[in-house]
């Protein structure tokens, strides 16, 4: 035993670095508790209003160094990370944005333009290790990862897709089988699936059911016992109520895997609603003022020339002032222009309807005040990636970039997640920079 080293007898390798792992995993989660109740400043408003990142060419999961240029990076452990589904790597920028060291073991994704994104954004992730869909990984990548994330397709659930379910010709609603055999062959200590709430329907009831049931079957064995490897938590959560100024629900299934939790951990909990963020935070700095008066040759030489846009301006104008007795030319009021009129005209007052693919293609919304369509930047910090922070890849447009904005994470609602997530296996403790208030630990199902 390393504690009972005789005078003569020096410990060995595996000893010291024992000993060094769990002095450091002390001194986390001291950190953790004594930070989680502390009141957390704004660090949100730097990106937001354009500032220069401080490692804008820095590898993704290498933490700046602080201090003189003399001072050494602290030695933290990389997370194994992983994901399907992919999109533009919104759980990377996660991990990025909390500040936590990872290694990613694979990513993939059906489109190849986000897969070249990837290359382009996320330098440390090598070719060999993208691949074009869930189903296209050799066995021998699929390895034991501590991180696993997948928003595998929601066109056939959602209300804005086919709603057809599971079907043997729509290879999209089978994707989520892939993803359930990744996790039962790569085991990971933790896991964070997302997908519309209407997976949970009536209607789609028999595969959500099967996911679950599918997770609950895959088993650890301990002494002659057999129970699930892990506990599971489902829950809806709107980030609008998350830290960002748009009315998107998600669908979110959270896996905590039994070996991987110490008793003296925290127990896994959802994070608790916070204030909303007002729209203006996010919106270019050349926007602030300067917009034309409502209705004047200025404002009507400003709207655009297509009908579908112009038909969804003047029955959200219309709303706004005789529905909602609105002021679109000093409050913040939103249009979906691009909606078709089976789904109607959305007007929502400081904050977005829910970015999809087609929106976020489109150009995404209508600002009445600003008497434009949101910009690109607009539309990533909408979902929490910081402005300028990913560059274009070669062929790939402004227009794609919007279309994969929407089919990513929410960067905000996932960091609440993770910052309660990784403290429960041990991984990490990061503070969450919209407060560390929790709801009630959840029950797992």
């Amino acid at each position: 035993m390393c504690s009972t080293v005789e005078p003569t007898q020096l410990p060995t390798p595996t000893c010291v670095r024992k000993s060094l792992r769990t002095v450091r995993t002390s001194v986390h989660k001291a950190q953790y508790e004594t930070r989680r109740n502390d009141a957390v400043p704004d660090t949100l408003m730097s990106f937001r209003c354009g500032l220069k990142r401080k490692r804008v060419d820095q590898p993704q999961g290498i933490l700046p160094v602080s201090g003189s240029a003399q001072a050494k990076p602290q030695q933290v452990e990389r997370i194994k990370y992983a994901s399907d589904c992919s999109g533009i790597e919104g759980a990377a920028m996660t991990l990025e944005r909390l500040g936590i060291p990872y290694q990613t073991y694979w990513v993939s994704d059906i489109e190849q333009r986000c897969r070249k994104m990837i290359k382009t954004n996320y330098h440390e992730i090598p070719a060999s290790k993208i691949f074009a869909n869930v189903f296209r990984k050799p066995e021998s990548v699929v390895c034991h990862v501590d991180v696993y994330t997948a928003g595998f397709p929601c066109q056939p659930f959602s209300n804005a897709g086919s709603k057809r379910g599971l079907r043997i010709d729509d290879d999209r609603s089978l994707v989520v089988f892939g993803v359930l055999a990744t996790i039962n062959q790569s085991r990971p200590k933790c896991f964070v699936l997302e997908n519309v709430p209407k997976l949970m329907s009536q209607k789609h009831k028999a595969l959500f059911n099967k996911v679950i049931q599918e997770l609950k079957a895959i088993k650890t064995h301990r002494c002659g016992r057999s129970r699930s490897l892990y506990k599971l938590y489902v829950n809806t959560l709107n980030s609008a109520k998350h830290g960002s100024c748009q009315n998107r629900d998600r669908l979110y299934i959270v896996g905590v895997s039994v070996q991987a939790t110490k008793p003296d951990a925290p127990e896994f909990c959802w994070p608790k609603e916070v204030a909303p963020t007002p729209l203006a935070s996010i919106l270019s700095e050349s926007s602030v003022s300067g917009s034309p008066v409502l209705g004047s040759p200025e404002w009507m030489a400003g709207l655009p020339k297509d009908t579908t846009r112009l038909r969804n301006i003047a029955g959200g104008l219309a709303r706004i002032i005789s529905h909602h007795h609105g002021n679109p030319a000093d409050e913040q009021w939103v249009c979906n222009a691009m909606n078709s009129p089976v789904f109607g005209i959305q007007v929502m007052l400081d904050k977005t309807p829910c970015l999809t693919k087609t929106r976020g293609y489109n150009g995404g919304f209508w600002l009445f005040a600003e008497n434009r369509m949101t910009d690109i930047d607009e539309l990533g910090l909408l979902q929490g990636f910081p402005r300028n922070r990913l560059r274009l890849a070669k062929g790939v447009g402004k227009a794609h970039l919007g279309g994969m904005y929407g089919n990513s994470f929410n960067v905000n609602t996932l960091m609440r997640i993770f910052c309660r997530l990784l403290p429960a296996v041990g991984l990490a403790y990061p503070v969450d920079p919209f407060g560390m208030e929790s709801v009630d630990a959840a029950a797992a199902i």
